[in-house]
């Protein structure tokens, strides 16, 4: 934020929040941690809700999160009911592009605001991902993840190579995103 010369605590303050695919909620608690007065994580996951909430129970701002299991292809929200939605490195994963970006500008309220971080085209790499991913279509993602594991790999790269090889992928190029930002407001 600093870099962007943005004031989070300013950005944040007294905001209700969408955090789309919250996952484990760090983003949500940081949201909420910089002000905003109510976070909503929303997640398809269950075990990360279930983290998400005992953690919200050991910190002074754990009553401003609220997570709710849902999906961003039909949030479980009325229409024009946050100030600002949250989406951090998760609506290339849904299949769904152009719902979830409908979904977001449904929620929020008008003068609101979208956070949004996609992975998109990235060239040699894209390549070599969807190269491993084919490759390894028949090996069980738990065997794949103890072997890593095995290797020591830390925990939020282990995470990251299991994101890239087992979570579906939808790649958009930035031309493609921006067109799909102005269409859906």
């Amino acid at each position: 934020f600093e870099k962007s010369g943005l004031d989070p605590f300013e950005l944040f303050k007294e905001k209700v929040i969408l955090d789309a695919g919250c996952g484990s909620g760090k983003f949500s608690a940081a949201l909420a941690r910089l002000g905003a007065a109510k976070v909503i994580g929303l997640d398809i996951g269950e075990h990360g809700l279930d983290f998400a909430r005992k953690q919200a129970g050991k910190v002074s701002y754990g009553n401003r999160l609220d997570y709710r299991f849902g999906s961003l292809l039909d949030i479980p929200l009325e229409n024009e009911s946050v100030d600002m939605v949250w989406s951090n490195g998760v609506i290339h994963h849904t299949l769904g592009y152009e719902v979830c970006l409908k979904e977001f500008y449904r929620v929020t309220k008008s003068g609101g605001r979208l956070f949004l971080y996609v992975n998109g085209r990235m060239g040699l790499l894209e390549l070599l991902m969807d190269t491993l991913r084919l490759s390894t279509e028949v090996v069980p993602r738990s065997l794949f993840q103890h072997f890593l594991r095995l290797q020591n790999i830390n925990s939020g790269r282990l995470y990251w190579m299991m994101d890239f090889m087992f979570a579906p992928y939808e790649w958009k190029s930035e031309s493609d995103v921006r067109a799909l930002l102005q269409k859906y407001g």
